[in-house]
């Protein structure tokens, strides 16, 4: 009996420490590795991330819900209209982006405004660095000449403002990787009357500074300018898929 006493102690013991460390470790990682997400209950729009798979310099596409999402996606032929880069800072994940202005947006905010609150995830396949830490300091630097920057309605290829799709090109080839493909804008899907109605509007006011049509404007100034787009950083095949793979 005195022998059974003591495994019983002992055991007591040791549950005793287990429940403490398990309390520890809650205290010092209160969030969920693995999140649901959910917007307002009139969308009904629930996902769930599981951040374990995430590192950072993750890429993440959504169907933006913005005004211009859907002549993005006529005019590349593509669901996915914004995108970003995630990294881990300040104990959470976060996603880097170009909206108004060029900022850093917590994780499952970025994934509530997108429709659907569908999100696909997607990784270099090269090791650029050592360890995570390296690279997530490493596109933090390079994040800085951009942040704060308005964002790029007219989607011209200079640093003084910036669309998404074109942050994410630079930052990654300021760190030597090439994604994407800069095409003129003339070749994409021009024909949509989103596209038509975003122009004139976008235009107006330069073709009116300019004593020009909004026709010849676009024509002679913009039409050959070069653009990168979302999905043609999505098909690069020097990314894999992670999460989301089944859209």
């Amino acid at each position: 009996m005195k022998l059974n006493k003591g495994i019983l102690l002992g055991g007591l013991f040791l549950a005793l420490l287990a429940s403490g460390a398990v309390y520890f470790l809650n205290f010092n990682n209160q969030e969920p590795a693995v999140r649901n997400i959910s917007s307002n209950k009139s969308e009904r729009c629930v996902s769930v991330i599981d951040e374990r798979k995430l590192l950072s310099g993750d890429i993440i596409f959504q169907e933006s819900k913005s005004r211009q999402s859907k002549t993005i996606q006529k005019v590349t032929g593509s669901r996915w209209s914004h995108m970003g880069i995630v990294v881990y800072r300040k104990s959470s994940w976060q996603v880097l982006e170009a909206v108004q202005p060029v900022k850093i947006t917590p994780l499952q905010n970025w994934i509530k405004r997108g429709k659907n609150c569908d999100f696909v995830v997607k990784r270099l396949k090269e090791n650029l660095f050592k360890t995570e830490a390296e690279l997530r300091e490493e596109i933090m630097a390079k994040f800085k000449k951009y942040k704060g920057k308005s964002y790029d309605l007219l989607f011209q290829p200079g640093d003084d403002k910036i669309y998404c799709s074109e942050l994410v090109e630079k930052i990654y080839a300021r760190m030597g990787v090439s994604l994407g493909e800069w095409v003129p804008i003339g070749s994409l899907d021009l024909s949509s009357p989103e596209f038509e109605k975003l122009k004139n509007t976008r235009f107006k006011k330069i073709a009116k500074r300019q004593s020009k049509g909004i026709d010849e404007v676009f024509e002679q100034d913009y039409k050959s300018k070069l653009i990168v787009t979302p999905i043609s950083i999505f098909k690069d095949k020097q990314l894999a898929c992670i999460m989301g793979c089944s859209f």
